[in-house]
């Protein structure tokens, strides 16, 4: 019932969007994005958002503060990430396959938050 939802199936919806930003994170620092770039993305998701969304007890998703807050304590580990992925493709080894130079092998597509509406 209402209970149920309220009280486990939506925290445990929350606590799997935080799963899935850690996870993003890493994933963007190993792919030599710096991940500190998350938060002001977040920032202005939240600004865009404002009296859009439920309150926080009612949604799937962390509530937008709370999702920041979230992010910056995950920025160290994936500083550690991105860090040696800087140093690996700075190695000799890595040769011209850069990811940080933007080889379109590695080519990751952007996009500007203004166009999600």
């Amino acid at each position: 019932g209402l209970g149920a939802t309220i009280g486990v199936i939506l925290p445990y919806s929350r606590r799997h969007e935080y799963e899935a930003d850690r996870i993003g994170l890493t994933i963007m620092a190993k792919a030599g994005y710096d991940p500190r770039a998350a938060v002001g993305f977040w920032e202005r998701m939240r600004e865009m958002s404002k009296g859009k969304a439920p309150p926080a007890f009612l949604s799937t998703h962390p509530a937008p503060q709370s999702r920041i807050d979230r992010i910056k304590s995950f920025i160290p580990e994936a500083m550690e990430h991105y860090r040696a992925s800087i140093d690996q493709e700075l190695s000799p080894k890595a040769g011209s396959r850069s990811r940080v130079g933007g080889n379109s092998d590695h080519a990751v597509s952007r996009f500007n938050i203004s166009s999600i509406q």
